[in-house]
């Protein structure tokens, strides 16, 4: 692979995930270099090495892992790297069951979804704490975010330290999950009691949501049916995940960049 597109791809997603502005979809990956000044980069031998051990897609989710992981120059000079891309894909292969799991620690709090999400002025939510805590994972915060119309990052937390980068990295990772929408929601509904916004639009200042809808969706702890469907459920997100994945990864990134 051409290491001066190595060298583009960084730069867009380091964009990408680092502001509010730039969009790496919505700009196909635009950015402003030149090969001329790429070649003056006393590092340039490190972007080399990249280009001849990875393909394409492989550089991208390179890329994306590392950002997302908290690495500020996206493991472009990192040699670890490689072991938080392995790590990255191996959540992406168990995506489903992680997903699961991590839906049913929550549900041990409350099987109220205001609940998980309430809070007061700077306090986090729970939801945040345990992400935070490293009790649940950015794809599941991500998913949850997703399914539930954006539910945690239109919290109007007062906190100007912390949620600010969290709300960022959450909108911006959604793009990279390519998930089944009425699998994960499935999930979610088996576990929680959710209650829609009326105005999805903008974040506001209360703890919770404002109600215009509910939707029952039975409780942490439901009857032995229910833990048979949910069971079921998690199997078949186990044998898919990683296919799913696969297939959702046919089309390479670089297919959005010019």
């Amino acid at each position: 692979m051409d290491s001066f597109q190595v060298y583009r791809y960084y730069l867009a997603l380091k964009l990408h995930f680092t502001t509010d502005n730039y969009d790496v979809f919505e700009h196909k990956g635009r950015v402003r270099c030149s090969r001329r000044t790429f070649e003056t980069r006393k590092d340039l031998y490190a972007i080399e090495k990249l280009a001849r051990k990875y393909k394409e897609s492989e550089i991208v989710n390179l890329l994306v892992s590392n950002f997302v992981a908290g690495h500020r120059w996206g493991g472009l000079f990192d040699e670890n790297a490689n072991a938080v891309y392995l790590d990255w894909l191996g959540k992406q292969e168990r995506l489903g069951y992680l997903f699961t799991n991590e839906c049913d620690s929550l549900a041990e709090h409350s099987s109220e979804w205001t609940d998980i999400i309430e809070f007061s002025g700077p306090n986090h939510p729970y939801i945040l704490r345990s992400y935070l805590g490293g009790h649940v994972s950015l794809e599941t915060l991500t998913i949850l975010n997703k399914i539930t119309k954006h539910s945690i990052t239109n919290l109007g937390i007062a906190d100007t330290l912390i949620w600010p980068d969290t709300r960022r990295l959450i909108l911006k990772y959604e793009p990279f999950l390519k998930i089944k929408h009425e699998r994960y929601n499935e999930i979610f509904r088996t576990r929680f009691r959710f209650q829609e916004r009326e105005d999805t639009s903008t974040g506001g200042n209360s703890g919770g949501p404002t109600v215009s809808s509910k939707r029952s969706a039975g409780t942490a702890h439901g009857s032995d049916d229910d833990h048979q469907r949910d069971a079921k459920v998690s199997n078949q997100m186990r044998k898919k995940s990683t296919g799913s994945y696969q297939k959702s990864q046919s089309v390479a990134l670089s297919d959005y960049f010019q």
